[in-house]
């Protein structure tokens, strides 16, 4: 195993200098995780050099990437901010003698441990950095079966989240094909702001109740046994992930079955696919009576200019919740509604959408002053289910190569918390490329053999049962 050191090549135009300190405001506090995701190269051998020169670039441009966390106090308050510097970036090049297996097309995989770096998520430091890389090199030749290569990232989570790592992997990408054909000073390469962002805090009347607040917040001990359950539930264990691939046909028929009875309501594809899970969660005999959307503000509001201050591009942000409840008499239908309403209103509402901002910037402020950690899941005293949908992020960059040759992977999935990505490409089922999504849940082992079932009658049928108000039942 060999680490080498990635310096940066900063972009001259760049608008802060190394040295700058970032004072994280209170939206961004999300401390105590690192994200971590795969790419897998099969059959191919990457250009370690062009790799390592487009790291380069990639770090300099997105500045936090080779920034590093620090804190102080001030007026008995803690703070913390991002350090722009030109440190590197460690990158691990590894070839081992006994590999494990490769990952499988599932996006979300038990455990990615083995490919990825570890990024020090628990102590703010100048010497501690923000991201890792590592490649690890499978089988012996350039080229052919039993060859790969896996390129793990991690993010510490205040530098990563789900659209700041599809944006770094995407200037990885564009840079690792440009190369060497064009000198790097004639990329033209996307800017990303590092305006200051600053949110007021929430009104005692807001904290108290609202449409897409949260009336019944945890305490931070109480979002810490609830994350401890989480986990334990999540177990192998305990329960059993449910991967469901919906190609793009049966997505269209999905879509279409739910808006012919939403009153004329646009339903998205998300907001079917979450109907649908709903229903699924509901025929192992749960009890579901409001949706908690985890939103990054960024890709939610990306064309909004109400905010003065929008967040910046350099530092995540998210664990955003949005709270909302479903109404009976129950439905795929009525979920829907409820969901494409709230969120309308919410994108269109200034004034819920900087409620919303405040109260969420609340509740991180308040686990960092508890010395506890934010609860990111579902809270089944409400009913809840938790949706994490990426349909519309697209993290699989394939640096030049054919798209089937790459995957891309992530980890984890919870009970009564659905992950929703792109596939990927599979060279057997070409159409997936153009389309589709992937669904990933888990739920108690008794019960996971009767929701598949459910779900492959829904699937081979396009839900046409549903035109008769029929498939509601149990698993």
């Amino acid at each position: 195993m060999e680490t080498r050191l990635i310096l940066p090549i900063i972009i001259p135009d760049d608008t802060r200098p190394s040295g700058f300190l970032y004072p994280l405001v209170d939206i961004n506090l999300v401390l105590k995780a690192q994200v971590s995701y795969l790419l897998v190269f099969r059959g191919v051998r990457l250009d370690v050099g062009r790799l390592e020169q487009a790291i380069a670039v990639a770090a300099g441009r997105v500045r936090a990437a080779c920034g590093r966390l620090v804190k102080w106090e001030e007026s008995g308050r803690k703070e913390f901010g991002i350090r722009f510097t030109d440190s590197p970036v460690p990158f691990i090049i590894c070839i081992p003698s006994s590999p494990p297996p490769l990952p499988n097309l599932d996006v979300v995989q038990e455990d990615i441990t083995a490919w990825t770096p570890h990024v020090d998520h628990s102590t703010p430091g100048e010497d501690r950095a923000m991201v890792e890389l590592k490649l690890t090199r499978v089988g012996v030749g350039e080229s052919g079966d039993g060859v790969a290569d896996v390129l793990g990232v991690a993010f510490h989570h205040v530098v990563g989240d789900a659209h700041l790592m599809s944006q770094f992997n995407h200037l990885v990408s564009l840079v690792y094909t440009s190369l060497p054909n064009t000198p790097i000073n004639s990329l033209q390469l996307p800017r990303f702001t590092t305006d200051l962002a600053t949110f007021r805090t929430p009104t005692a009347s807001e904290l108290a109740h609202g449409p897409l607040t949260h009336p019944t917040a945890p305490s931070t001990r109480e979002a810490a046994e609830l994350a401890d359950r989480m986990m334990h539930e999540a177990g192998a264990a305990e329960s059993e992930a449910v991967v469901i691939r919906v190609t793009p046909a049966q997505l269209d028929a999905l879509q279409a079955v739910v808006a012919s009875r939403c009153n004329g309501v646009r339903v998205s594809k998300q907001d079917a696919l979450t109907a649908w899970f709903v229903e699924l969660v509901r025929s192992t005999g749960a009890v579901v009576n409001r949706v908690v959307m985890m939103v990054n503000f960024r890709s939610f509001h990306q064309l909004s200019r109400t905010l003065p201050h929008p967040l910046t591009y350099c530092l995540a942000n998210t664990f955003q919740p949005i709270f909302i409840p479903l109404t009976a008499p129950y439905s795929p239908f009525s979920t829907a509604l409820s969901l494409r309403t709230n969120l309308t209103t919410l994108r269109t509402s200034e004034a819920e959408m900087e409620k919303w901002l405040a109260y969420s910037a609340y509740q991180l402020r308040k686990a960092v002053d508890e010395d506890g950690g934010g609860y990111a899941g579902p809270d089944e005293r409400g009913g809840d289910v938790v949706v994490n949908g990426n349909l519309n992020t697209d993290w699989l960059h394939t640096f030049g190569y054919e798209p089937h040759a790459v995957s891309f992977h992530i980890t984890w999935s919870g009970v009564r918390f659905l992950r929703i990505f792109r596939p990927n490409p599979n060279s057997e089922v070409p159409a997936i490329e153009t389309g589709g999504a992937e669904m990933v849940f888990r739920v108690p082992k008794a019960k996971a053999d009767g929701v598949r079932s459910v779900a492959r009658r829904h699937l081979e049928g396009l839900w046409e049962e549903w035109g008769r108000d029929e498939g509601f039942g149990s698993a």
